[in-house]
């Protein structure tokens, strides 16, 4: 591996590692506070309902999938031995218990309306990325409008479309109705007893899931042709929602 590879492979990780945590942490306030709002204060006890980013992620794991999908970017031929060791520890680190965030666990007996609480509380996390992601569009359109194409203006665009890619994409995943997807929760709600089941029997196998969708063959390009084409919609979709200066 060159050392500009190296470089750019680096420097792909500095920008998801905030990217993540900001995400992450927008996800479980969001979710915590519409928690609250429907009749639970369960999240807000155990401190979820805070913009500190230690009450919301595990730096290591957020790190460690900062690099998973760094790595997923870069494998290929020039450096795949260095870069599928990563990736394979990663793994590892995953498959052990490291998680990039901390679910937001709340108590659906104490919402008022016990179904819907739970329908409100589960969309929160969909509802946090596209807010985040508008708030990066505006934030992208209005600095170049008043600091130009200056390298503070650079570095803003690097990370508000950072921002507007990911959170995009956890969107759209997040209403996957399958664990460990945020949707999953919503089997029960639906579908009764015999989603409960299908929730309880494939959670175990969440990150098997997760992992799958995005790394094996022919699977995998499926599943991102499908993310690529609601991303280009909400992308889409959102713009027009920017007032532009």
């Amino acid at each position: 591996m060159n050392m500009m590879y190296m470089y750019t492979f680096i420097k792909q990780i500095a920008v998801l590692f905030p990217t993540f945590i900001l995400i992450f942490t927008t996800r479980g306030f969001v979710q915590a506070l519409a928690a609250h709002c429907v009749g639970d204060d369960t999240p807000q006890e155990n401190g979820f309902l805070t913009l500190n980013p230690l009450a919301h992620i595990d730096i290591l794991g957020t790190f460690m999938l900062a690099t998973i999908f760094a790595v997923l970017y870069k494998l290929d031929g020039s450096g795949g031995g260095f870069l599928g060791a990563l990736l394979i520890l990663g793994l590892v680190s995953l498959f052990f218990g490291v998680r990039p965030y901390y679910p937001v666990t709340y108590d659906a007996r104490n919402f008022k309306w016990e179904k819907l609480g739970v329908v409100i509380t589960t969309l929160a996390t969909t509802v946090s990325y596209l807010l985040l992601t508008l708030l990066a569009m505006y934030a992208l359109v209005y600095s170049h409008y008043f600091i130009g194409a200056t390298p503070a203006f650079l570095i803003i665009k690097q990370i508000t479309e950072s921002i507007i890619e990911w959170a995009m994409v956890w969107a759209v995943i997040s209403l996957i109705p399958v664990p460990p997807f945020d949707a999953g929760a919503l089997l029960p709600v639906f579908f009764g007893e015999i989603g409960q089941e299908i929730h309880d029997t494939l959670e175990p196998y969440g990150l098997f899931i997760f992992m799958g969708l995005f790394c094996l063959p022919g699977v995998k390009d499926l599943f991102l042709y499908g993310i690529n084409v609601v991303h280009f919609y909400l992308y889409h979709g959102l713009m027009y929602l920017v007032v532009l200066p």
